[in-house]
């Protein structure tokens, strides 16, 4: 499944607070963009969305769309959510876009939906709303790490690389959670 947030990320640590940490001015152009890179390779290693958010995912029609599977077997279908934090699953579309029941299990760590009744003639779309309700100062102060990491080494670096090398990933791990894909 491939998960998209419907707004766009805003961090959870200001201009000003990476300023204090770099010794830079606060008005520094540059700031915004790293806190804003930094703060999306956080939510993408630690697999959690720091804000309170609306997503979508997409579960793609499988090429082969019918199994031979008996009628009476009636599977049903479950998908782990890519950023947990779960809030709530507002809706789940398929067979056509009908409106599907679903259930929910595992709230945090992953959260997983299952679908009794996707036809699989169409795409699943999962409308969900995950984040955390207030950041960790331990995932804020990895942001700034690896924040000043890119600023550091603007245009010679990658954000997911600078997780590591900024040692952002020490004080990210306690808040890693692993999904399948």
């Amino acid at each position: 499944m491939q998960a998209t947030a419907q707004t766009d990320t805003v961090s959870p640590v200001t201009a000003a607070e990476l300023a204090d940490f770099l010794g830079v001015a606060s008005t520094d152009p540059l700031l915004p963009a790293m806190l804003v890179a930094a703060t999306n390779a956080v939510i993408t290693h630690i697999n959690q969305d720091l804000l309170q958010r609306e997503w979508v995912g997409i579960v793609p029609q499988p090429e082969r769309a019918r199994d031979n599977l008996s009628p009476a077997l009636d599977p049903s279908y479950t998908f782990e959510l890519p950023y947990t934090a779960l809030v709530s699953v507002d809706a789940v579309i398929g067979n056509g876009d009908e409106s599907l029941d679903f259930w929910v299990q595992g709230q945090r760590r992953p959260a997983k939906v299952t679908v009794p009744t996707w036809d699989r003639q169409s795409e699943l779309r999962i409308e969900y709303t995950a984040g955390m309700q207030s950041v960790p100062v331990a995932i804020k102060t990895g942001i700034m790490m690896l924040a000043a990491y890119l600023y550091e080494h603007r245009g010679m670096c990658d954000a997911m690389d600078g997780i590591n090398k900024s040692g952002a990933a020490m004080l990210l791990k306690p808040y890693r959670v692993m999904v399948a894909v």
